[in-house]
């Protein structure tokens, strides 16, 4: 939850975006790796 905060403020404070939207950017650079990884095991599990 840490790094959630800390990303969350520097995009807040970097790009001088609103903080609801920094936790929401934050969010879904966590859940990216993620998200690519089970496409990619799908993608490999169809072949």
């Amino acid at each position: 939850m840490e790094i959630l905060n800390g990303i969350a403020f520097a995009f807040a404070f970097g790009l001088g975006v609103p903080v609801p939207l920094a936790y929401i950017l934050s969010i879904f650079i966590l859940f990216l790796p993620i998200i690519g990884i089970i496409l990619i095991y799908k993608y490999f599990k169809n072949k």
